[in-house]
């Protein structure tokens, strides 16, 4: 048996495994967290994957939700007394420890790579909550004196990494453009950090930011229109900031303007809590995922240390830049 380590910051998280393949859907998330030891001063989640044998399937277990998860097609979540599980019939399995820091994840050959990330990402959620953490789906951005930090957060396909490579090329720094972690830091206020992920940039980004042609090629692109632009390439520009936590001073709950003006206003606590949880919290027929709790616990100290604005944005870069700045000038 194999093992690798990552540091989650205030958690870590050990990967067991056999074969250098099993491991790459964990590197695509979080690879530029591995580490060469396991740090012992923080608790530890441990993963263990397994390939091509039976699925893994609760003994007794109640089924929570059975349905479709985002485009990735039907999933089965059940829980029993002492664990819970996702399941994509014949493709995938993850069951995970209700009270211990543990997981298991076994996998086919021929599961598509959206399940893998699917059921990874579950894992990884576990392993952040056991530092008290929690995954947000958002970007994150670095102000330009690299004082605070901004969560911009949204439905898939509102523009999220558009706004983040807008805001890049005016002086701001990347965090991530989709996925971050926050908790509480050493002054007790909310604090973020981003996933190194690779950017996936759609067609109609790169259409509104020439600029990037020099990062993609014509080439490149998927049947989705997207490719991947790699964080080394905007490190190399100096668009990246440091993996290390910073404090938030503001929420933006990002959305459309329909071709109208970029607009900004400030939302109440209430409002912006229930968005961003909307966006970040996934309820079942018998309530919330488990350890769900915990990230709304999180959200809502977020939301009391930061001041939130509705960002509704058009395809005038310049105005979303503006409108940040605004927001950027304002909490100095």
């Amino acid at each position: 048996m194999k093992q690798k380590f990552f540091d989650l910051i205030r958690s870590t998280v050990t990967v067991e495994f056999l074969k250098d393949e099993q491991i790459k859907p964990v590197f695509d998330l979080i690879g530029e967290l591995e580490t060469d030891h396991r740090e012992g001063s923080k608790p530890n989640y441990t993963i263990a994957l397994a390939n091509d044998v039976e699925l893994s399937k609760l003994p007794q277990a109640t089924v929570f939700y059975a349905g479709d998860v985002a485009e990735d097609g039907f999933f089965e979540f059940a829980r029993n007394n002492s664990h819970w599980s996702v399941i994509k019939p014949g493709q995938i399995s993850g069951v995970f420890s209700l009270d211990r820091p543990e997981g298991k994840i076994v996998r086919m050959s021929s599961c598509p790579a959206g399940a893998k990330f699917i059921v990874n990402g579950f894992a990884l959620d576990q392993a952040v909550l056991l530092g008290n953490q929690s995954l947000i789906h958002a970007a994150v951005i670095e102000s330009p004196d690299g004082n605070s930090r901004l969560v911009i957060h949204a439905a898939s396909g509102i523009g999220k990494t558009t706004t983040t490579l807008a805001l890049a090329a005016a002086g701001y720094k990347i965090c991530s453009d989709d996925v971050a972690v926050v908790g509480s830091g050493d002054n007790n206020r909310s604090d973020v950090w981003g996933f190194p992920r690779h950017l996936k940039v759609h067609k109609k980004t790169a259409e509104m930011l020439p600029w990037l042609h020099s990062f993609i090629t014509p080439e490149g692109w998927n049947h989705l229109d997207e490719q991947i632009i790699r964080r080394s390439d905007l490190d190399n520009v100096g668009y990246l900031a440091n993996s290390a936590p910073k404090t938030v001073s503001t929420v933006i709950a990002l959305s459309r303007s329909n071709g109208k003006s970029t607009s900004l206003r400030q939302q109440d606590r209430f409002e912006s809590l229930a968005a961003l949880s909307s966006e970040n919290i996934q309820f079942n027929s018998t309530g919330l995922l488990p350890g769900h709790e915990k990230h709304f616990d999180i959200y809502a100290a977020l939301i009391a240390d930061t001041t939130s604005y509705e960002l509704c944005v058009s395809d005038d870069m310049q105005e979303i830049v503006d409108a940040v700045d605004d927001i950027v000038k304002f909490q100095r």
